[in-house]
């Protein structure tokens, strides 16, 4: 998720060490180099994981009743079905990623750039928004229940990814780092495929827990990461196969989908220890991700106007529930609540609209004021 600047379509690459990896050819040899339409992927991830947040919000403002009603269930199970479990398309790019751009970097520096451009700014800002609040009464409080009691409880917030909604995600990304160098050791060999076979099958029978950090956790996003890393390491044959089964992939997620439809109208989740609805949305997100990753490599010239949003992916990640919360209570105030799913809908596209908006400009203010130093704070 790191921001990472993008070569132009039909620029020539500086060597030739990833291959033919699209029109625009490989990602250069240097430091700062990646392949269009898998930057271009990246704002589809956070697209998706912005639209998650963005869709459901007006179902938390509803009066009583209007959220029992049918309108709310329609609009709940529509943006489940689209957008739950956006994340792992940022676990699969970032295998992807790893396996074609960061791996010649050496480990030093694949470590040290985690550490610099990803945990940094994820303990800064769960510091600011752990000490900013809100209060019915008092509005917008910084450190409202005292400096001692926040120090007491950012590191727990820390290591929970609590300090906002979102970040969860983060310690279970570190914990995918770590075990990079495995997952690596074991797609070098085809000898040992089978268990990136069973690593990338693990999430259909061990289920994420949630918006919580934990093995099981771990493991359901290991499986994205490890076939990003399979697909990094093999992608010029990789993404020939997605393109020739690529009707295969469409009925896969077709199926997918279909199957979510029917459970969550049976409200039927889990069998066992095994959430059928996260296996669903696990083969549901795989299948189209690969699809939309070839989609975007045919069509790498018509994809620039994703490059902002793709640059600063990682600082959306970190800004955009803020945002959400604060336009979204303010049209609240304003327009008080929506009560039908036609302006359900539409309280989500725009707070989609607004949420992506001002978080991009927040992250270039702030990049504009820091320069280069400003991926240590805000990830981009």
């Amino acid at each position: 998720m790191n921001g990472v600047n993008t070569l132009k379509p039909g620029a020539a690459p500086r060597d030739n060490a990833v291959g033919a990896v699209g029109r625009a050819g490989a990602a250069a040899g240097g430091a700062n180099s990646l392949i269009c339409h898998v930057h271009a992927f990246r704002a589809f991830a956070i697209i998706s994981i912005v639209a998650a947040h963005a869709f459901r919000f007006p179902l938390k403002i509803l009066p009583e009743d209007a959220a029992a009603g049918a309108a709310s269930a329609v609009h709940d199970g529509v943006v489940r079905g689209l957008f739950h479990g956006g994340t792992l398309y940022f676990s699969l790019i970032s295998g992807v990623l790893f396996s074609l751009v960061l791996k010649r970097r050496g480990w030093a520096q694949f470590f040290g750039d985690k550490l610099a451009f990803v945990l940094a700014p994820y303990l800064f800002m769960s510091a600011v928004l752990m000490a900013i609040s809100w209060n019915p009464n008092r509005g917008m409080v910084f450190i409202g229940e005292g400096f001692a009691n926040f120090l007491g409880e950012l590191p727990r917030a820390i290591w929970t990814g609590s300090a906002s909604g979102q970040f969860w995600y983060i310690p279970v990304l570190a914990a995918l780092y770590a075990a990079t160098p495995a997952v690596n050791w074991l797609v070098e060999d085809r000898r040992r495929g089978w268990v990136v076979a069973a690593l990338a099958l693990a999430p259909l029978i061990v289920t994420r827990t949630g918006a919580h950090v934990s093995a099981n956790s771990i493991v359901y996003f290991l499986g994205a990461y490890s076939i990003g890393v399979w697909i990094g390491a093999n992608y010029d044959a990789a993404m020939a196969s997605v393109r020739r089964h690529r009707a295969v992939l469409v009925a896969i997620f077709c199926a997918a989908s279909a199957a979510l439809f029917l459970l969550q109208r049976a409200e039927i989740d889990s069998v066992g220890p095994v959430s059928l609805l996260e296996s669903a949305y696990y083969i549901q997100k795989m299948a189209l991700g690969v699809i939309v990753l070839d989609w975007l490599k045919r069509r790498e010239a018509e994809t620039s106007w994703l490059n902002s949003i793709a640059t600063y992916s990682f600082a959306i990640f970190f800004l955009h529930i803020a945002a959400i919360a604060v336009v979204g209570r303010t049209a609240q105030t304003v327009f008080g609540s929506p009560d039908t799913i036609l302006l359900l809908l539409a309280w989500g596209l725009g707070l989609l609209i607004a949420a992506i908006g001002l978080s991009l400009a927040a992250s270039m203010l702030v990049k504009r004021l820091l320069g280069r130093r400003s991926r240590w704070f805000i990830g981009s």
